[in-house]
């Protein structure tokens, strides 16, 4: 269509001006020649009349209509073949280039990229509107548009085609590269066909996609075998990450049937790297020596290195090895390998002295060996000792960290040698604290020596209620270790410095330092949980989250600057101060009588709870001038959101941060909190339900978990979010059983149903060859048929915990407490990825509906604005993990954003500026708030 209106921008008190011709689709406009007189004349009201003619210059023109410069909305020239602007007008200067006035348009109503747009450019303007067109549906990856729009038409048409059906455009792409030979354009059409035929026969283009990855061909048989194991590694999210990088491993498999059948019996048998399986299924000989190996006690990760042994004697001297030293199979091949006396003395000395051996030790230099011996001795851990040379192939780190060890040793001798202390610190310490305090007590700039180490004890010392270590939280490191995760302990052993690290940093005065001694206090009167503080050191910058996104050890030195306490807990805090809190009184003081509700809301800040005389159940300030009633009484209420812990609740070992971190948001964010308060209703016998939208209700007696749960990997604090937690699972259940009933027809369906009902508390459901299946959960950890169940050592006690634990969506959470979600999604990680296929794999993952989504790049643009977090709820990932994004005012009064980690809830971290967070993320979910 030719536009019906040309719109001058005419700048005020001007009587000249530069041509703009504005088009509200202007990736249709085609290309005119504008015909005007060479006088114009601007009339009071800046409104200017014109003509236009089409470029063949038929006589077909009309009038246009007038419009002022203010309804201007963006600009366009027309462009030529080649790049031409095809407009001349007398005595008007166009004072910008038509490639800059594009890139200005594209710019403001697509989320492209400057690089992408100047690309575009370079195609024609047909082409430069289909291109539009396409990534604006969603179906082509930014990084693939100009390369899917250089092909020729047929070819893209082709494509597209694929793409539509659910065919992922990198493979399509890959289908039609290099085409222009005879023979790979055959191939490629008889691949169109093929693809085409069996997606139209119901098969699921997932299958057929890694089929295509693989490269593989596409038959009924090899989507049965690729169905079976695509399945069986989405039911485990760990266990995906870890065969990632061994994917295309699975062809191997798949290709051969009797491989297969093999590689099948060994997942079941618990052997889940795609790697390893692969190497073990080879033949029938590799296959029973696994087996073999497997039932004799070997660990799963030691099995590929001992199958592949280049005869029995190597392997037996091997396993020989790894009993003698307790060490990894792969390290026992490489002493072997060395066969050197540098290698065998050095593998001798770290034994003696106690010390596993790893090939990087094994490896030091005599001398350097000996000084890390010395390490060890002084109480240095391996982890510790590690994450020094990690990256490090010159060993110039190790060099460096040993020197500085030397100058800390020297300079506590000196000091322990004059200070009138010395006696009673020899007796309190231990080397761990010794070495702690080496590193850190002579370089701190808000104590001297003495009064850094005396303060270090005061905090070491402390002790709750129970008599556990409060910074050492070691009733949440014996949990940990109770369920099997002894590795993850081990990383954390030196939780405890770290957090006394994070303290001693503040500066004693500070009101962040007496806020601290606060929370210190209550943990110590039993009103604050202790695993509060266990991660208050942990991922305090933005070095320590890219050290997180790339696997590099997190444990770096605390910023004191770049974390705060949160507003909420300084608010509770306040609260508790000034009404002189004490165990008799608190609820009281907590959640205040008043007579009548104008009362209540005048005295209270939107958020706070209150109850009015006469009536049972607390109220919610909710505006300025309105109040909502919670069906809580106060004294329910009060013990499942008491003041200070109900901000202060952090996630457990179960990874449901997804879960966690939008309940703690929607209760922690005042506006909100009537979202999630909404769901909850106590009756006359103290009994607690929560009713999710179109779910059945979960009641919990006298409001507290089932007695039988596992509540160790429930969130630690406040109980009120346990309850959620547990409830939500109830609702994940839910959606499997009615997945399972949508999907089944007929005996299946009766027999299901049947088996659901007898066993309403122990059942699994899962997939297997693209088939729904059933057992009891019971019988699923006894034979292993899913070893993601297993992965955890019996971490999850029911499927209820499975579901939970093993992967989730934030904007799901939203969606079952009845509020929708604009989701935007990418980031390094997702480059590659269309809209339709990001809104596809997240639609897959457990609790995932995301129907669609758009790009980080427009969110990025919304949270850029001024205010717009004061008026939504953000969600946002890092990597695997969720967090909460809020703009807050600090102590100064200044605007600044916290970032709020599950795992550390009470103690966001601190940024001026989003950009260098926004880089690393790769999901955001926003809803509105008012």
């Amino acid at each position: 269509m030719y536009p019906k209106i040309i719109k001058l921008s005419v700048p005020r008190n001007q009587t000249m001006c530069s041509l703009q011709l504005v088009f509200g689709q202007f990736f249709n406009a085609k290309c005119f020649i504008i015909n005007m007189t060479s006088t114009i004349r601007i009339n009071e009201n800046k409104n200017i009349n014109c003509n236009i003619a089409c470029k063949n210059n038929k006589a077909q023109e009309e009038k246009s209509k007038t419009s002022s410069f203010e309804d201007v909305q963006y600009c366009l020239p027309f462009l030529d073949a080649q790049g031409r602007v095809l407009v001349n007008i007398p005595r008007i200067e166009m004072k910008e280039s038509a490639a800059d006035l594009y890139l200005k348009a594209c710019e403001e109503n697509t989320d492209l990229s400057k690089e992408t747009i100047k690309e575009l450019l370079n195609l024609t303007p047909l082409q430069r509107k289909e291109a539009i067109d396409i990534y604006q549906e969603g179906i082509i990856p930014e990084a693939l548009l100009v390369k899917t729009m250089q092909k020729d038409a047929q070819t893209r048409q082709e494509m597209l085609k694929l793409i539509r059906k659910g065919i992922y455009a990198t493979t399509a792409n890959e289908i039609y590269d290099n085409n222009e030979s005879t023979k790979h354009r055959k191939d490629s059409i008889k691949r169109f066909d093929k693809i085409i035929e069996l997606i139209d026969q119901g098969e699921d283009p997932e299958y057929i996609n890694t089929l295509l990855m693989l490269n593989m061909e596409l038959n009924e048989k090899n989507i049965s075998k690729v169905a079976y194991f695509l399945e069986k590694l989405k039911s485990s999210p760990m266990t995906t990450i870890e065969n990632m990088r061994n994917f295309y491993e699975l062809a191997g498999i798949i290709e051969d049937e009797e491989k297969y059948q093999r590689a099948v019996s060994l997942y079941n048998m618990g052997i889940t790297n795609i790697s390893t399986i692969n190497s073990l299924a080879k033949s029938e000989e590799t296959y029973k020596k696994g087996i073999e190996l497997f039932n004799s006690g070997i660990k799963k990760e030691d099995l590929q290195t001992l199958v592949e042994a280049k005869d029995e004697t190597q392997c037996q001297k091997m396993q020989e090895l790894m009993q003698e030293y307790s060490i990894s199979a792969h390290t026992a091949l490489k002493i072997l390998e060395s066969n050197s006396r540098q290698t065998k003395t050095a593998l001798k000395k770290l034994s003696a002295c106690g010390i596993k051996p790893c090939m990087k030790f094994i490896e030091l230099p005599d001398e350097l060996l000996d000084e890390v011996i010395q390490l060890f001795k002084e109480g240095y851990s391996e982890n510790k000792i590690l994450s020094v040379m990690n990256f490090d192939f010159n060993n110039g780190q190790l060099e460096k960290f040993i020197n500085e060890n030397k100058k800390n040793n020297q300079r506590w001798n000196d000091f322990m040698q004059n200070t009138e202390y010395s006696s009673r610190y020899k007796k309190e310490l231990d080397q761990q604290d010794i070495n702690f305090l080496k590193t850190q007590a002579f370089d701190n700039e808000f104590y001297n020596p003495d009064e850094y180490i005396n303060a270090f004890l005061y905090l070491k010392n402390l002790r709750t209620i129970n008599g556990e270590n409060i910074l050492g939280c070691e009733s949440f490191m014996n949990k940990i270790k109770t369920n099997g995760l002894g590795d993850f302990a081990a990383m954390q052993e030196d939780i405890m410095y770290k957090n006394i690290q994070a303290l001693l940093s503040l500066d004693p005065e500070s009101k962040k330092a007496n806020l601290m001694r606060t929370i210190l206090k209550l943990i110590q009167n039993g009103k604050v949980n202790p695993s509060a503080l266990r991660k208050l050191s942990d991922l305090n910058d933005l070095k320590s989250i890219e050290s997180m996104l790339t696997g590099v050890d997190f444990g770096t030195k605390t910023k004191s600057s770049s974390w705060d306490i949160s507003n909420n807990i300084k608010n509770d805090i306040e609260l508790i101060n000034n009404n002189n809190f004490d165990y008799e009184n608190y609820i009281d003081k907590y959640i205040p009588l008043y007579k009548n509700e104008e009362e209540g809301i005048k005295n209270s800040k939107i958020g706070d709870a209150f109850v009015l005389n006469g009536e049972k159940y607390i109220r919610l300030k909710t505006d300025k001038d309105k109040s909502e009633t919670v069906k809580l009484t106060k004294e329910t209420y009060a013990r499942l959101f008491p003041p200070i812990e109900r901000f202060l609740t952090s996630q457990q070992i179960m990874g449901n941060c997804y879960c966690i971190e939008t309940l703690m948001s929607l209760y922690g964010n005042s506006n909100t909190r009537i979202y999630l308060l909404r769901t909850i209703e106590e009756d006359d016998n103290g009994n607690v339900t929560i009713k999710f939208k179109n779910y059945k209700p979960v009641t919990f007696k006298k409001g507290e978990l089932p007695d039988d749960e596992n509540v160790q990997i429930y969130s630690c604090g406040a109980d009120g979010y346990k309850l959620f937690e547990y409830a939500y699972s109830c609702a994940l259940v839910e959606d499997k059983i009615k997945e399972a009933q949508e999907n089944l027809k007929g005996d299946e369906l009766k027999e299901f149903n049947n088996f659901i009902n007898s066993h309403p508390d122990d059942f699994f459901i899962y997939k297997d060859n693209g088939k729904i299946k059933w057992l009891s959960y019971t019988q699923a950890i006894k034979n292993q048929e899913n070893t993601a169940i297993t992965s955890g050592k019996n971490l999850y006690k029911t499927f209820n915990n499975f579901l939970l634990g093993n992967g989730g969506m934030q904007n799901d959470v939203y969606d079952k407490l009845g509020y929708k979600t604009k989701n935007y999604v990418g980031g390094m990680l997702l480059a590659n990825c269309s809209k339709k296929e990001m809104a596809r794999n997240f639609k897959n993952q457990q609790g995932g509906n995301i129907e669609e989504v758009d790009t980080l790049k427009k969110a990025k643009k919304l949270l850029n604005m001024p205010d717009y977090l004061k008026d939504h709820q953000v969600q946002i990932a890092l990597g695997m993990h969720a967090y909460n994004l809020t703009q807050e005012t600090d102590d100064n009064g200044n605007a600044v954003y916290y970032l709020y980690n599950p795992h550390n809830q009470g103690f966001p971290i601190k940024f001026n500026c989003l950009d260098d967070l926004l880089s690393k993320t790769t999901t955001i979910t926003i809803i509105e708030t008012k």
